[in-house]
């Protein structure tokens, strides 16, 4: 593992000790977060959590419309639900083998199922 991958020891950190540091730091277009650039790059890289300056700008700002709450409604309504509704008859469809008879009263259990 290289020192990139490992990330710097605690005691070359910068420690940061004021408000007015803080605020810097969070507001500057020099900083950017490394957190995400280490192990969980295969995972995250490319994601917003990586991107930085102009990238992550445009990036949040085209995805902000897909989690505005009409689009979430929107998706639940005409994606997920159907999607549980569906998994769930064809599991109903299955009662006569016990062991999906349990796989569809646990989804019930735990609030998954909605008579909405």
């Amino acid at each position: 593992m290289t020192e990139h991958q490992k990330g710097p020891a605690v005691a070359e950190m910068t420690h940061i000790t004021s408000p007015a540091e803080v605020d810097e730091i969070l507001r500057s277009t020099d900083i950017a977060a490394d957190l995400h650039n280490r192990d969980s790059f295969p995972l995250l890289g490319g994601s917003v959590l990586t991107l930085t300056r102009t990238e992550h700008l445009q990036r949040r700002r085209l995805e902000a419309r897909l989690f505005a709450r009409d689009a979430l409604h929107i998706s639940e309504q005409s994606v997920l639900l159907p999607a549980v509704k569906r998994r769930l008859a064809a599991r109903t469809a299955l009662r006569t083998d016990p062991s999906t008879r349990w796989a569809t009263t646990s989804w019930c259990s735990h609030g998954w199922c909605s008579s909405r």
